[in-house]
This record gives C-alpha cells, structure tokens and sequence, in this order.
C-alpha cells in the first residue's frame, strides 16, 4: 500500500467506512481516528462479534452489513493488483499462488493470493481488537484505543494519579472534537487544536 501524508480523521461528516479505508491506507493517524471510529460504532450499536465473518446464513442482517462493510473498506484500502488477486479464482493463479502451494501455505508469502486475504482478515481483526479494548475497560491497556467517556460527575483526586492523567487525555480529546464540529469562533481555532495535541502528547509521555 502507497505512503502518504497522514492526516486526522474528524467528527465531522464522519464516514465510518470510509475512515476504516483511509487508516488502513495509512492516510490517517491511527489514535484518534480510532478513538472516533470507537465511538461512531459504538454509537450505532455495532457488537463486537460482527468482526468476525458469520458462519451461516441465520446471522443477524446487521451482522452480515456490517462484516461485509468493514472487509469491503480494508479491501479498498489495497492497490488495484492486489485487490484484483483477492478475487482472483484458483484458476487464474500462476504456480506458487495455486491452493496447496506456497500461496496457500499457514505462512504464505508476499504477493500470493493466501497473503492478501490474511493481510485482510488481520486488519479486520485489528479493529476489532481496539473496539473489545474500548468497551471493555477492566482490560483496557494504554493508548488511543482504551479511550472511553470522560466522567461528568465524579471529579479526580489526589489520590489516585492515573485517573487524574486519563482525565485529563480524555478532556482534551473531547475539547479537540467539539472545536472540530463548531463553526465560525472568536480565537484561533487551529492554534488551539494544535496545543490541545501537543499537550495529549505530554500526557502520554512517561
């Protein structure tokens, strides 16, 4: 896949598909558009289990939808001859991609047909990975992926500085959303933006 110049997802007209395709394709910065795409699934009540490719025809519809959604976005994320080797039918394979062969193996090699589909399949399973860590908090490990809402009601304490140093990462990544989603403000809005990532990074710095 091509090397670009990453940028940040935002909440703005906020594309779940086709932000699973660009971060795939390495155009987005993987933390926080992860923590929107979390969000967005979340929002839409998206089950963890819909990450794994349903094994009859008695799945949920929304199951099916979204599963063929997600591979179908990886997929797209691809070059045009991989893409094209994905669905290529055994026949068409040249030696070395036929079933059985080293295309075919636990193990396959780069450019074989084996490998795009488990380079595809990985993917899927990586959101899906980051999602499990979203929602559930009691295995959450540090990161972009373990994000979830910021408390309204319960203020930190001394006490207990790992809370304090998650509210603080979970503030300002709600406070860059919000400044994303408004218009027209009476301060430098990027200026903010740019502070608001610069003092994320502090955060995170040990």
């Amino acid at each position: 896949m091509q090397n670009v110049k990453k940028i940040t997802a935002t909440a703005k007209n906020f594309d779940l598909y086709k932000t699973i395709t660009a971060i795939v394709k390495g155009e987005l910065g993987r933390d926080r558009s992860r923590v929107l795409v979390n969000d967005d699934m979340k929002g839409k009540g998206i089950k963890l289990e819909w990450f794994k490719s349903p094994r009859n025809k008695e799945a949920p519809e929304a199951h099916l939808v979204h599963y063929s959604a997600t591979k179908a976005a990886v997929i797209a994320a691809f070059d045009s001859p991989e893409r094209n080797l994905y669905f290529a039918l055994s026949s068409e394979l040249e030696a070395g991609n036929a079933p059985g062969q080293r295309g075919d193996s636990k193990n396959a090699a780069p450019g074989t047909r084996r490998y795009i589909h488990q380079q595809v399949t990985a993917a899927i399973g990586k959101f899906g990975a980051s999602y499990k860590t979203y929602l559930n908090p009691k295995v959450r490990k540090k990161g972009p992926d373990s994000r979830k809402p910021a408390p309204t009601d319960t203020a930190p304490t001394d006490t207990a500085p790992t809370d304090i140093k998650t509210h603080a990462a979970e503030t300002l990544i709600e406070l860059v959303k919000r400044l994303q989603k408004a218009g027209n403000v009476a301060f430098d809005m990027v200026l903010v933006i740019s502070l608001c990532e610069k003092a994320l990074k502090a955060i995170a710095t040990k």
